[in-house]
This record gives C-alpha cells, structure tokens and sequence, in this order.
C-alpha cells in the first residue's frame, strides 16, 4: 500500500506538470511575432499540432515507461526481502530492436545492495523493454561493479538520457525527478521534501502554484486513503500492539489517534505513506533518548521516548508517549526533526 500509494502520487504529479506544459505552449500560439493576436482558425489549426505531440506522439512513450517503471518498483520491492541472499542480474528482451549499450549490460550481475542499482536499473530509456531477476549466486559470475557502472554511464551519456539515472522501486517514483516537463528552479517538484502547508513559513515550501496545487491534492487523496486503510487495521478501542526487542518497553501501541496525530504534524508524503506499513516500521525504530513533559499538555504521560526511524533513505522521528499509569508506549506521531533530548536512563 506504501509503494502504490507512492507511485500514484507521482504520476498525478507528473500528468498535472505534463498538461501545465502543455496549456504553456498552446497559451504562447495566441499571439504572433508583432503581438496581434492571431485569427481563430490559424491559433486552432497550430493549438492542434501541439495537442497531437503532447497527447499521441508522447503518449504511447509515456504510457509504455509507466507500464514498465511501475512493473519494476513492484519487482525492486519484492527483491528488498531477500537483500542480498540472491544477486540480481539485468536482461535485455534479446531480440534485433535491442540498443546496443543496454546490450552492453545484458547478464550484468551484482548483489542487491550495490551501486550500480541506484542509477542504471531500468526502464533506462522511453520504451526501454529491459528488466531485471533475481538469480542463484552459484549460476552466474559477479560482474565487476565499477565497470558496469561505465556501461550504465554510456547507456545515458546524453542530456535527455541522464534523468534516466534513477531507481523507480527504491526512490518509489513511476518518473524521474528531473524530466523536462517539471518547471525548472521549483522548489518542489519532488515532494518529499519537508513542507509544513499549515504555517507557511518552512522554507521547503514550493513557491510554484502548480507544485503547491499538486501537493494539495496529493494530501487529500493521502488522507483519504489513510483513513480508510485507519478503520481496517487499527481497533478503535485497543488500538494495534506491536512487539520488538527495538523498543524500550517491548511494546508500542498504534491508536487511531497516533495516525491522525502523524498527519496533523506533518505534510510530508513520505511520512504520511509510512504509515501504511506501521507494523513494519515500528519493528525497526532505533531509540535515541526521551524528553518530559511540558504541563498542562499531555497529563496521562510521563515522559516522551524518541525514536529514529528511516523512511526511503531518510532519518525521520517517532515522538512516543510512555504513559503514567502502566508505562506502556504508544505512538503520538512521525516528524521530520525534533529538539533537544536526553540519553540519561529516564524517570521510572
């Protein structure tokens, strides 16, 4: 649910910048080189052509990387389980249409956690047919890492080939960051930096409206799907108990309440998508200290644990309530930094 959850928002972000740049070309046929606006059927007649490229020549790239990117990340997510109890190896469809320099990199085998996966796993092109498998480490030769990563460098050497450089299961994106349709200079374009939509005032904020309308409805689709995904798994009275030897007390509780608190502190996807895959993520919490109480707030807790916890390569923190009564944990919220704490044993 976390990765689905993930990759549509991408490509609602994607589609929203692709039809932006679209309505940007046709809105610029208005008028002709002296500023007189040009005749109806000459501004159609042009308007059309660029509907042509954007909606039937693109299109069927498009669809095809989509198709494909998607079918990867799903791929890349199933393999993360095994880590790198198996090797993985890059295949072309072998057939006449294949370029050559993803020829080059046909049988390219390296272990999951190498290198070379971060920037060269594809598609690696529009309409790249590439994959990749997990294979027996006994099967196949290693390849030598840094001469793959050479092959992989001349597969995208150009301009337009570079955002290709990307993993769409580990960076959990159907599209590259850095494709041409996304304004340049945004502050934004990639959502998972921290924005704080509530004050205003975080200079991660994205100053482009179009990034600022996106992300607004990126969240409340999130929202949407949370709560819903909220009534399924979380008990409305108990709350869900997950137990890891991570945790100070052996035991957290995830109320309904920790979800919303989560998504009331923050406006980060990343975060808000974590939540999907709780029980997960609370196993791998690594404590990092505690902090008290600040009165009147909070009068059932004793104090607060603090928690790291990485989210898609990032360090984010689990704000924890260890409360008065039996001293059991439960989750207030996900945030993206904390203040001060203290690594002292805490009160008992």
């Amino acid at each position: 649910m976390e990765l689905s959850s993930a990759l549509d928002q991408n490509v609602f972000f994607f589609s929203g910048f692709k039809t932006y740049k679209e309505l940007q070309e046709v809105s610029s046929l208005l008028k002709d080189t002296s500023g007189t606006f040009k005749s109806f059927d000459k501004f159609k007649l042009e308007a059309s052509t660029v509907g042509k490229i954007y909606n039937e020549n693109y299109l069927r790239a498009e669809y095809n990387f989509a198709v494909q990117s998607c079918q990867m990340a799903v791929k890349w997510n199933e393999y993360a389980k095994d880590g790198d109890n198996y090797y993985l190896q890059y295949r072309t469809a072998n057939d006449g249409k294949v370029r050559p320099a993803h020829q080059a990199l046909n049988k390219t085998t390296l272990p999951f956690s190498d290198k070379f996966w971060n920037n060269y796993y594809p598609p690696l092109d529009w309409n790249c047919r590439c994959t990749v498998v997990q294979v027996r480490k006994n099967k196949y030769p290693l390849s030598d890492s840094d001469k793959a990563v050479k092959q992989g460098e001349l597969a995208t050497d150009t301009l337009k080939k570079k955002m290709f450089r990307f993993n769409a299961g580990k960076e959990m994106k159907i599209f590259p960051s850095k494709h041409p349709y996304l304004p340049k200079g945004c502050g934004e374009c990639d959502v998972r930096k921290r924005i704080n939509l509530v004050t205003k005032k975080d200079p991660a904020l994205p100053q482009c409206r179009t990034c600022r309308y996106l992300l607004k409805e990126c969240l409340k689709q999130t929202e949407k799907n949370i709560t819903e995904w909220k009534k399924k798994h979380i008990d409305e009275k108990n709350g869900l108990s997950i137990k890891s030897n991570n945790l100070a007390t052996g035991e957290i509780l995830i109320t309904r309440g920790s979800v919303r608190n989560t998504m009331g502190h923050t406006a980060n996807l990343n975060i808000h998508n974590s939540l999907f895959d709780i029980e997960n993520k609370a196993t791998q919490f690594k404590y990092i200290g505690w902090a008290s109480v600040k009165p009147p707030k909070h009068p059932d807790t004793a104090y607060f644990n603090y928690y790291e916890i990485v989210i898609q390569d990032k360090t984010y923190y689990a704000n924890v309530k260890v409360l008065k009564i039996d001293h059991k944990e439960v989750l207030y919220c996900i945030r993206d930094n904390i203040g001060t704490v203290n690594t002292i044993p805490p009160p008992q």
